[in-house]
């Protein structure tokens, strides 16, 4: 007996009512997932984290899975343990409406005087990662400052306030380069009266430098072995011919 256009039609909302509930439940498992690669955040004093850190490690990961603002406040907050599950417990029902006002809630009220004077301390003396770009270098400068010194410091264009973050993060800088890019900058003509854009501009182009001396240095050797492999093998040749 042939179907009728209703029995196919409702045939058809179920087929695809069940792939919708595969699909959630895929997103649910693949959330799941993730979510258990985010650290907990403890807001402990021990904790070597700062709030500010955790967010942008959290959100860099969530990131590759596509999760919506909605997901980040659900599965974020179960992310929270210890001191920083109890404020997180505390916050009204109003300030975990969204998810930009719930992370504005936490940053406020987990960001602490602790956490600040030990990132000022770690400023003086950051240095450039062996493998670190100095492009990454700044970054990691810029996110150190802002913790340190919050965020209105790190964001304002008061001249005054522009000069004295510019002038300590050139500081950092110079102190933490890598030896071969700072050796390379200091023998550079007019240096201390740079900005702090002029000084990280000079400061790739010394990494410039340093990466293809090194790409020089690698090709010589490299050349340096092939002949001596030839001159072993012929050698080895001459042996066996007067044998």
């Amino acid at each position: 007996m042939a179907l009728t256009d209703v029995a196919i039609n409702a045939w058809q909302r179920a087929v695809e009512r069940q792939a919708e509930i595969l699909e959630n439940g895929l997103v649910f498992i693949n959330a799941q997932n993730v979510k258990k690669e985010i650290p907990a955040f403890t807001g402990e004093i021990e904790g070597k984290m700062a709030i500010e850190e955790w967010f942008k490690l959290a959100e860099r990961m969530v990131t590759h899975a596509a999760w919506t603002d909605e997901k980040k406040l659900r599965f974020f907050q179960e992310r929270m343990s210890k001191s920083a599950a109890n404020f997180n417990d505390s916050l009204a029902a109003a300030d975990k409406s969204t998810y930009a006002i719930w992370k504005q809630a936490i940053l406020d009220g987990l960001a602490d005087n602790t956490t600040k004077a030990r990132k000022k301390e770690s400023l003086k003396t950051l240095k450039q990662e062996e493998t670190e770009r100095v492009r990454d270098f700044k970054t990691r400068i810029y996110d150190t400052y802002r913790i340190a010194y919050g965020v209105n410091a790190a964001t304002s264009r008061h001249a005054d306030v522009v000069a004295l973050r510019d002038e300590t993060k050139k500081d950092v800088l110079l102190n933490g380069l890598k030896t071969q890019i700072a050796d390379l900058f200091w023998n550079r003509p007019d240096i201390n009266d740079t900005t702090y854009i002029e000084t990280v501009e000079l400061a790739e182009e010394c990494e410039k430098v340093v990466e293809i001396k090194k790409i020089a240095k690698n090709k010589d050797l490299s050349s340096a072995a092939t002949v001596m492999s030839e001159e072993a093998k012929k050698t080895k040749e001459e042996i066996n011919n007067l044998k």
